[in-house]
């Protein structure tokens, strides 16, 4: 049992700089990455399509957004499913990525 509705520090916020993170928090894995205007984004860390992790796939800065590495499937910032292949529909809802809700901030200092 995990406590809810508190803060967890998942990193610090340099290690947001480059690539996107994982990271496993009340047991749930959870991928974080800093969007093109600097806010930082939090998406379940999975895939709804085959359940691969989104953080083993790659991030687009340009573009925003993250791509499955199992059959390419993009989803922006909000987990919604911006684009998927040509041989294949994904139902809106199946193709929606769970996005953390709250407040992630990045200005607390974690070292005292």
């Amino acid at each position: 049992m995990f406590l809810k509705n508190v803060w967890y520090a998942a990193g610090h916020s340099e290690t947001l700089e480059s690539t996107p993170i994982s990271r496993r928090i009340c047991d749930e894995p959870i991928m974080f990455y800093r969007t093109g205007n600097g806010s930082i984004s939090a998406l379940h860390d999975r895939c709804p399509h085959r359940f691969v992790p989104l953080s083993a796939g790659t991030w687009t800065p340009k573009e925003d957004v993250v791509q499955c590495g199992y059959h390419g499937l993009r989803f922006d910032s909000s987990g919604q499913c911006v684009l998927t292949s040509a041989w294949f529909d994904i139902p809106p809802i199946a193709g929606t990525v769970l996005s953390r809700s709250g407040t992630l901030r990045s200005d607390v200092d974690l070292d005292g």
